[in-house]
């Protein structure tokens, strides 16, 4: 198995099953996959390739709660160049089963600091249950920001996206802020508090 070089190198994620790392790795046909391998009592466990196809799919990342019955990973898929593609979330039993949660803007050139948003996207197998919803605060206010970077994690319960947001005043440098705002996604079960 060959590795590949990616902007953020292996992940460490938790669930019941115990700690994991997931990173990327290049196919037979050099496309680069996700991959992930469980830390077992004798050390780490053969990697397992979760991802297959002719599209790139790189640079994952896990979520670290270890009530979850498997970790949910998200990872940069598609596209050509280094911000020419979308972000997928699978839960890493099933990866079938994907919430995609993205960032829009709009033109390409998604580091042109432009106005974005930040959006949840499940497109699962029932049409009845799909998700499509915007989560960052200018879709309340109507507040125009750069926000970029989104990233989901497992709370207690439900899952929440965790974005970048940029401050800029004239003559001065950038202020990076982080935000986190809540999906109304819960596990079986859990609600709202």
């Amino acid at each position: 198995m060959r590795y590949h070089p990616t902007m953020n190198g292996p992940e460490w994620c938790l669930d019941k099953q115990g700690a994991a790392v997931v990173f990327t790795v290049l196919d037979k046909d050099n496309v680069p996959q996700v991959a992930m391998t469980r830390l077992g009592a004798k050390g780490a466990e053969p990697a397992q390739i979760l991802t297959s196809g002719a599209q790139r799919s790189f640079s994952p990342f896990g979520t670290l709660w270890a009530e979850d019955g498997s970790a949910w990973l998200a990872f940069a898929h598609g596209g050509r160049g280094y911000a020419d593609y979308f972000v997928r979330l699978f839960d890493a039993a099933r990866p079938a089963r994907r919430i995609f949660a993205v960032l829009a803007a709009p033109t390409p050139k998604t580091y042109a600091r432009t106005d974005t948003s930040i959006w949840l996207l499940g497109l699962g197998n029932d049409p009845q249950r799909r998700i499509v919803r915007r989560v960052d605060d200018g879709g309340v206010t109507g507040k125009k920001d750069h926000r970029y970077e989104p990233e989901t994690s497992s709370g207690t319960g439900e899952i929440f996206v965790y974005y970048t947001v940029d401050k800029t005043e004239p003559g001065k440098p950038a202020i990076h802020g982080l935000r986190r705002c809540r999906t109304g996604v819960f596990a079986s079960g859990a609600t709202s508090k």
